[in-house]
């Protein structure tokens, strides 16, 4: 458990975690997810800086190198099968059990929002979140 002082240190500039197995556009670097630039945009302007790893990057070192408040687990077009997306989201809560985990998906499901909830998940939204939740989300 972080002590006050870590806590007030980390959430002072905070860094999230996108996980997204979205392809990389090559001239970018980025990957390729219709929100991730108004994601950005959004994070810069609440001085949130985002990091971007894909799922099989993912394991305990880099989450306890990182104390991330918030970890934006990105499902497109739903690639991840249900039990898949369960399997990502515990490894993330047995982890990172102080981290909220924010599902985002572009096409949702209700089977899938349930599985999420039931591994351990946070919120369930779709990236047509709209600006000010977006903002809600970011600021806590």
């Amino acid at each position: 458990m972080p002590t006050p002082i870590q806590e007030k240190r980390r959430l002072s500039n905070p860094t999230l975690l996108y996980i997204t197995d979205a392809k990389i556009d090559p001239e970018t670097k980025m990957p390729r997810s219709g929100w991730l630039p108004y994601l950005q945009k959004e994070a810069n302007l609440q001085g949130v800086t985002i990091e971007i790893r894909s799922p099989k990057d993912v394991d305990e070192q880099a989450l306890k190198k990182s104390d991330y408040p918030l970890i934006l687990l990105d499902m497109p077009y739903l690639d991840f099968g249900i039990n898949e997306m369960a399997d990502q989201i515990k490894k993330l809560r047995k982890f990172s059990p102080n981290t909220q985990i924010l599902v985002t998906t572009a096409a949702p499901n209700v089977d899938y929002a349930i599985a999420a909830f039931h591994a351990g998940a946070s919120d369930y939204v779709t990236q047509s979140i709209n600006q000010r939740d977006l903002r809600a989300i970011l600021k806590s």
